[in-house]
């Protein structure tokens, strides 16, 4: 249970007499209420442009009914706020199929959660990559590529190829 702890002191003089009250205030919250909290860490998607992704922003809330996402789109240029329209929510989650139309669509997107009890301190972040630009080791590690059959787990692929030059 979160508390909150207020103490307050204050001095009277009246008639040559000093008078001190002091007061301590306890502010709980009722019992299983949290703020909502990312379950998944940061996420990497990598997508072609005209390609479909879900992006899924899980949150672990008490309570969860009644939650409302927002979601904000980041590039180089600006940030704005997604459409509500794109965005499905469902008990304890929200998604957004997002497709990249041209290179500006390619950035982050930020998921905050808000219930009862309030905002989400840390939003729930996905990094939208373009498909075969080049990725550091780092960002293919922590990537999901769509039909990789990865069941939402974090997975990392290698194709590999063999290149016959004839001369």
């Amino acid at each position: 249970m979160s508390q909150t702890v207020c103490d307050t002191a204050s001095l009277k003089r009246s008639d040559n007499i000093n008078t001190h009250t002091h007061t301590h205030l306890i502010l709980s919250r009722p019992p299983n209420t949290d703020l909502p909290v990312c379950v998944d860490g940061p996420q990497s998607v990598v997508v072609a442009e005209g390609e479909d992704v879900r992006l899924t922003c899980r949150v672990d809330a008490k309570p969860e009914d009644d939650l409302r996402f927002t979601w904000y789109f980041n590039n180089t240029l600006d940030t704005v706020e997604v459409e509500r329209h794109r965005v499905q929510v469902r008990p304890g989650l929200s998604y957004l199929d997002y497709t990249p139309r041209s290179s500006r669509d390619y950035g982050s997107l930020a998921c905050w959660a808000t219930n009862t009890v309030g905002t989400q301190a840390d939003p729930c972040q996905f990094t939208v990559l373009e498909a075969g630009q080049h990725l550091t080791l780092s960002q293919v590690g922590k990537s999901k590529r769509k039909g990789m059959g990865c069941g939402g787990q974090q997975c990392m692929g290698l194709h590999c190829f063999h290149v016959h030059h004839s001369y």
